[in-house]
């Protein structure tokens, strides 16, 4: 019997139409099935963006400049709409004979352990220049990412530091210790809390339009390759080339190195790319042939893809994270992660009688050997081993 066909629903719709008469009115036609709602815990390119394009709308954000504080008045807002409390860290610079004040705003997620992932952005721009990917990208991203991670109670606890001041500093300014990550790295070293920060994570830069991210050469590798890998994973290796050459990224990040805190990673735009956008820091796009840093020249797709990368890798160190220290406080309980298996069965007795005058061994037990044992078997060759190779990063 041949299978019957049911028509499909529009086929229906206009099958019935038909019988009604050609007077009667077409049926409507069916509701299109509604998009799917992302999760809170899932990153939103659209909620960055509009962080984005808040912190383009102020202005020049050089330090000390009315645009910058009205940045930071929109940063602090959304963070404190997030239920967290938002800590002022404020420092003193001279610079030209005035005295400019500096402010950076940190807000505290609690996680499952007093460790801390601390993620770290500028949102300062050199002075006079309001551009949108330098000093106010990641700023977007982080807090939208603090959002996203504080949805997932995470295992660590998140810091969000968002600096002001960075953009001197990498001017050649003010020092770099004095300012921005550098004076947030004073302070965390003064509080005695700079310790726990297991990984630090420095964002600027990530909404370029033709962006690639640079392999910087100065951040810790394992966190490094762990970005790479979930951008591999997620199908975004044009954003994390695996075969980007490794650079050395001039950045805040540095302040925190300097500060003693290896376990620091630079997640930017590569500068050796003919595309780089310019800045006020950087050079003229006139002059560079480069993009100016605009709004329009900024892309939401490229802002969402760092923020998804950053929020599946952020994932996976926080895993790997817990299970190194699993071990260490439980070696045992750390590496049971499979049941032993069982135990061999015991050989069955031997079939064949036993010689005259010897009693027969008891059940279980294999009788001794009747004839010589041979040679023993040649121990099996070692491999060599392969050499490590050093992780400078660390």
């Amino acid at each position: 019997m041949r299978p019957i066909r049911l028509p499909t629903p529009s086929l229906a719709l206009a099958l019935l139409w038909l019988a009604c008469g050609p007077g009667a009115a077409p049926p409507p036609l069916p509701e299109p099935a509604a998009e799917p709602i992302a999760a809170p815990e899932d990153f939103s390119a659209d909620a960055a963006w509009g962080h984005l394009e808040a912190l383009a709308a102020a202005g020049p954000r050089g330090a000390g400049a009315p645009g910058v504080a009205a940045a930071r008045a929109h940063l602090g807002e959304v963070l404190r709409g997030q239920g967290l409390e938002v800590v002022e860290q404020r420092a003193q610079i001279e610079r030209g004979g005035e005295r400019i004040e500096t402010v950076n705003l940190v807000a505290r997620i609690p996680g499952a352990s007093d460790d801390v992932l601390l993620l770290v952005a500028p949102y300062d721009s050199p002075p006079g220049d309001a551009s949108a990917d330098s000093g106010a990208s990641g700023a977007a991203l982080v807090v939208e990412l603090a959002r996203a991670l504080g949805a997932r109670r995470p295992a660590y606890t998140i810091w969000v530091a968002l600096v002001e001041g960075d953009a001197l500093a990498q001017a050649g300014a003010v020092p770099r210790a004095d300012v921005g990550t550098g004076a947030l790295a004073h302070a965390l070293s003064t509080e005695g809390t700079l310790a726990r920060v297991r990984l630090a994570v420095y964002f600027d830069r990530v909404a370029g339009a033709d962006l690639r991210i640079a392999r910087d050469l100065m951040s810790q590798r394992s966190a490094r390759e762990d970005f790479w890998l979930s951008a591999r994973r997620l199908g975004h290796g044009a954003v994390f080339p695996p075969d980007a050459a490794f650079e050395s990224v001039e950045d805040g990040h540095l302040a925190l190195v300097d500060a003693g805190l290896r376990q620091t990673l630079a997640i930017s735009a590569s500068r050796r790319d003919a595309g780089a956008v310019a800045t006020g820091a950087t050079g003229d796009a006139a002059a560079t042939g480069a993009a100016p840093d605009d709004l329009a020249h900024a892309s939401r797709e490229s802002l969402g893809t760092v923020g998804t990368v950053s929020l599946e890798a952020l994932s996976k160190i926080s895993g790997r994270l817990a299970k190194i220290d699993r071990f260490v406080k439980s070696p045992l309980d750390a590496t049971a992660t499979a049941p032993a298996p069982p135990a061999p069965e015991a050989a069955p007795p031997s079939a064949d009688p036993p010689p005259s005058g010897e009693p027969a061994p008891p059940a279980g037990v294999l009788a001794p050997p009747t004839s010589e044992p041979g040679p023993p078997p040649e121990a099996a060759a070692t491999p060599p081993v392969e050499p490590v190779q050093a992780d400078g990063a660390r």
